[in-house]
Parts: structure tokens; sequence; C-alpha cells
């Protein structure tokens, strides 16, 4: 497990991709789980580099946890699955935490041409739009083909849940369209086409949309 970059390309994963379960497979989360560790200690060479890959990877467990529960694989491929995504995700949060440097190096000849140390900080985001908007956003993005193809709807919602600190359930996730369809005062469309509004004001100088979030608490 040299490589960063690889960690869903490690023979660890294929098993777990191929819902494989053996009786070494605890045995190399433990190896995998030990890895993490390493490439994330504070003084670790290359960690914006690292810190991209574990999103990657976060990503793609997320993705493969929701495929094999699909499939109905071996619980204890599951629970192993869960497991290591648990343990990156663990990783993954502490290093955007404590704001680590960031140091990249580029080599040319196995010569240090320059070095570059960063801090990046990084700004909590917190949702502040109401839940159908979330989910307004979820399902544009996942219909408007931004991800590949196997990516669902939940998928989004899941990273952007953790991306934006919002709690959602599936069960209203799924029902969103269905409710904004029968809002008849209501676009299906309203989170867009108020953003669309926004836009304009401020590109085009159009006049200042009414958010429908306001008009609404205004009458209460």
């Amino acid at each position: 497990m040299d490589n960063i970059l690889a960690l869903t390309e490690t023979e660890f994963f294929k098993k777990l991709r191929k819902g494989l379960h053996d009786d070494n497979l605890h045995l190399e989360l433990r190896d995998f789980m030990i890895h993490i560790h390493e490439v994330t200690l504070p003084d670790s060479f290359n960690r914006a580099i690292i810190l991209d890959a574990l999103v990657v990877a976060d990503i793609e467990f997320r993705i493969l946890i929701s495929q094999k529960e699909k499939e109905q694989v071996s619980a204890d491929v599951i629970a192993i699955i869960k497991a290591a995504q648990e343990f990156l995700l663990h990783k993954l949060e502490v290093c955007k935490k404590y704001n680590l440097d960031l140091t990249m190096t580029k080599v040319d000849n196995n010569t240090p041409v320059s070095e570059v140390n960063e801090v990046k900080s990084q700004k909590q985001l917190v949702w502040k739009r109401g839940l159908s908007d979330f989910n307004q956003l979820c399902y544009g993005l996942t219909l408007g083909r931004s991800f590949d193809p196997d990516v669902t709807v939940t998928d989004v919602a899941d990273v952007l849940s953790l991306a934006f600190n919002i709690s959602y359930r599936r069960n209203y996730l799924y029902k969103t369209l269905n409710n904004l369809k029968e809002r008849s005062k209501k676009s299906i469309t309203s989170f867009f086409d108020w953003i669309v509004g926004k836009m304009k004001h401020e590109i085009e100088g159009a006049p200042e949309p009414v958010d429908y979030l306001e008009s609404q608490m205004s009458d209460h």
C-alpha cells in the first residue's frame, strides 16, 4: 500500500468489492487501518495529496456499502466495509479539524525543485436553507449527470450532508419530488428558480427575487 492514491485499488478493497470473505480479511482490515494511521500522522509527507485521497476513498466506501447492502452479501463483509470506512472518516475529520500544514514537494530527477507550505483554513459550512431545498439540490446534481452514472441521489445526499453539517432522512428525500408536485403554490424547482433569480439580479441587474422561505416565515 505504498501509493496513498490507490487506497481503493488494493487487494483488500478488491475483495470487498467482490463481496469475498476469508479468514484473513480481518487481518487485512487491521493492516489497512494501520496504514491510514501512519500516513495521517502530523509529520506525514504530501499531506494535501493524502487528504484528497481520503476524501475519494470515503466516497467510494459509501457507494460500496450501498451496493453490497443491495446485493445482500455476507453480514461479515458489510461489517468490515463499514469499519474501514468509519476509521477512514475519523482520520479524515481529524485532519480537517486541526488544519494541519499541507506540504507539497515537486521533484525532478530526484532533485527537490520547490517546497511550498500552505496552511488552509477550512471554513465550517452549515446548511441554512430548508430540507426541501437540500433535497432539491441533491436531485438536481444527480439528475444533471454531475457524477458517474452509478452514483445515486442518496450517495450525493450522504456526502453533502457531511460537508454541509445537516441531518436528513432518506425516506423524506425519496418523497421530495412527489411532495413538491403536490404543492400547487410552489414550483417543483423553487430552490433553483430562486438561485437563478439571485444570479440574474447580481449579473444583469434584474429585480431582487423574493426569498420564498422568508415570505413563508412572515406569514406566521
